[in-house]
């Protein structure tokens, strides 16, 4: 959190036990750093002068300190002590303790961009990588993963044979990418038993394999008897016995670059893909695979699913069923159906699947009984109407969601707020930015975002009021948002945050500066914000030399082509592959050599990317390397090699007809 322009950041805090005049100089040494001592319980980090065995249990047994990594200060050390995650011996300088302590908060940070449970990158990478992949230009495919009745599996068997099922599935798909020659593939494990591949080929046949790998494997997770009747028999959140069928999984897989240009194009498609294969495998025994490249088109079932959305005599979980498929299917002609029930229904469960199914439809003829939902008694169908709402792009629920944006429920008002900043009118600004002050962290932070998402220059003071005095997450938040801002300012204030020791607010902002850079409505001054992102090239964190290689490839200068050059040996084929994109982006012809040294990378993605940019320098040195990808294993490596060809002979032939 940053107080005030100018004050060095507080990137973590850390809280001191023990003999206070032997913690003072080590405390200030620590501040000397950046870091806020803290005399609370939310510290990021503990420093303990000889604590005692019952000091450290009783740490660890408290909620807001089990997990936060301990520091032991001590004058003997024997065995090491349980609960202190580093030991040093005293005595040892101020400085030295503070170095300590800051190569422990940076091992953590990056500890925790990967899955614990199966080693395979996390959320933010996968979002990155998928960044990455639109900025080469070239087509790629992004198929989502996860697992079909996992919860009863859960509830019955426990966490423990949950975590191996989660394993084998990683497993699979590592397995089935290498099975299939697919090395310019990624896959990221975003959280739970959600999985993502993004790979540059058309991922059919590998998907197939793991749907079948998957429901022969699953079957040795249940016991025989269970195999035997084919499911599990335990009981629904409602308390009734029922059957949950052996687990499967669910594969929605989408072709980005055509079908969907942007993240956000390509979040909605994938979003209405995956649930469709969820709904499919309701259907179906065994495992599902949806690709978006298919052909095969739903029948004409609206005036039934309508028929069966009315029908009182059917049990509430079938009826909600349809509603909710009618959403997924598009079925305008069930829109009066799903009206009449979120109007007149008694149940609050259809009156929110109705409200949902609605948003995903998106006739406008709706908005009414939408709006009207925003006063319904249940938070959950006002959280919905709010939702959808924002799917509708219809100006006239402005004032309704603006009222929405004081309600009760912090998830309504998130919701929203949400919704406002997609419907993009800058007259609601200042409910906005009055929403910045909200009591809830979440609302906070959904305003943040709707700001960002709304662009405006009026957006710019409440920013950066949030990105000096909210709480952590509200500052990331605001870091992002000001990418989204046309204002100089706004590059002003993110280079303050590059200065900062705040690896993840570091991170945020550069991408911020890649945005900025990459619309160019706003004139950067290249040299300054070229300057505090190379001083950031010498980092350990994967995102922030990605994100800052991104930046200076936006921005376009020339002095960071020797440093990203430097990046295309990092060790992280995401960090090699976002420097040869930078390097194509710059187009300074002394990337020449080191581009074409990054064609015997093992890794296609960087090989793929390094041919894009060759082609984006448009010197014909470059055609040779790109004949001879032409020959290359990858088909994605080949693919780019043949458009950055074309590309070349192209500049050349209007050149020659120019002279």
């Amino acid at each position: 959190m940053r107080e005030r322009a100018g004050h060095k950041p507080s990137p973590c805090k850390v809280l001191g036990l023990g003999d206070k005049k032997l913690l003072e100089p080590y405390l200030r040494a620590i501040a000397a750093l950046g870091y806020s001592p803290s005399t609370d319980s939310d510290a990021d980090i503990i420093v303990a002068i000889d604590p005692s065995d019952n000091d450290l249990r009783r740490l660890r047994k408290d909620p807001s300190t089990r997990f936060v990594p301990v520091i032991a200060v001590m004058e003997q050390v024997g065995t090491w002590p349980d609960g202190a995650d580093l030991v040093i011996k005293s005595p040892a300088s101020p400085q030295f303790v503070a170095a300590q302590l800051q190569a422990l908060r940076k091992r953590i940070l990056i500890e925790r961009s990967v899955s614990p449970l199966t080693g395979l990158p996390g959320a933010s990478s996968t979002e990155m990588e998928i960044e990455s992949r639109f900025d080469s230009g070239a087509v790629f495919y992004v198929s989502y993963i996860d697992i079909n009745n996992f919860k009863p599996f859960n509830d019955a068997y426990g966490f423990e044979k949950g975590d191996l099922v989660i394993k084998a599935l990683s497993s699979a798909i590592v397995d089935g990418l290498s099975r299939f020659d697919t090395e310019d593939s990624f896959s990221g494990h975003i959280g739970g038993d959600d999985f993502v591949v993004v790979s540059g080929r058309e991922p059919g046949s590998v998907m197939r394999w793991l749907a079948l790998e998957f429901d022969r494997l699953v079957r040795g997770f249940y016991t025989e008897i269970d195999r035997s009747r084919g499911g599990i028999v335990s009981f629904d959140r409602e308390g009734r016995r029922k059957k949950f069928p052996l687990m499967s999984i669910s594969i929605a897989s989408l072709r980005c670059g055509k079908e969907a240009s942007t993240s956000r194009e390509m979040s909605q498609q994938l979003t209405s893909l995956k649930r469709k294969a969820k709904y499919e495998a309701t259907c179906t025994e065994g495992s599902v695979f949806l690709s978006s490249e298919g052909s095969d088109k739903g029948t004409d079932t609206e005036i039934l699913l309508g028929s069966l959305i009315v029908n009182d005599s059917i049990p509430t979980s079938y009826r909600r069923a349809v509603i909710e498929a009618a959403g997924e299917l598009h079925l305008g002609e069930t829109v009066d159906c799903l009206k009449l029930m979120l109007r007149q229904s008694p149940d609050e469960k259809l009156r929110k699947s109705a409200a949902y199914s609605l948003g995903r439809i998106a006739d406008r003829e709706s908005t009414g009984e939408l709006m009207a939902a925003l006063s319904d008694t249940s938070a959950h169908v006002r959280m919905r109407a709010a939702e959808a709402l924002g799917e509708m792009g219809d100006g006239s629920a402005l004032e309704p969601l603006l009222r929405a944006g004081s309600d009760v429920s912090r998830h309504v008002r998130c919701a929203a707020l949400t919704s406002i900043g997609r419907l993009g009118i800058h007259s609601a600004m200042p409910h906005l930015a009055e929403a910045t002050r909200d009591r809830s962290v979440d609302v906070r932070i959904s305003a943040v975002k709707a700001l960002g998402a709304l662009g405006g220059s009026a957006a710019y003071p409440e920013l950066v009021r949030c990105l000096k005095e909210g709480p952590s997450p509200v500052t990331k938040a605001a870091a992002e948002a000001l990418g989204y801002i046309p204002d100089v300012r706004c590059v002003d204030v993110l280079c303050q945050v590059l200065e900062s020791h705040d690896l993840d607010c570091v991170w945020r902002a550069a991408y911020s500066i890649y945005l900025i850079g990459k619309s160019g409505l706003v004139q950067v001054d290249k040299s300054h914000v070229a300057d505090l992102l190379l001083n950031h090239l010498g980092s350990k964190n994967g995102y922030v030399l990605r994100t800052c290689a991104m930046a200076l490839g936006a921005i376009g200068h020339l002095e960071a082509v020797g440093p990203v050059v430097g990046l295309l040996r990092d060790p992280r084929d995401y960090v090699r592959s976002a420097a040869a994109v930078a390097l194509g982006k710059i187009g300074d012809k002394r990337a020449l050599g080191p581009l074409r040294l990054a064609m015997k990378d093992g890794r296609a993605t960087v090989k793929r990317n390094a041919a894009w940019a060759l082609g984006e320098l448009g010197v014909p040195e470059a055609l040779e390397t790109l004949r001879v990808l032409l020959k290359d294993r990858f088909e994605s490596v080949r693919e780019m090699a043949a458009m950055s060809i074309c590309k070349l002979v192209e500049k050349h032939s209007s050149q020659n007809e120019k002279h």
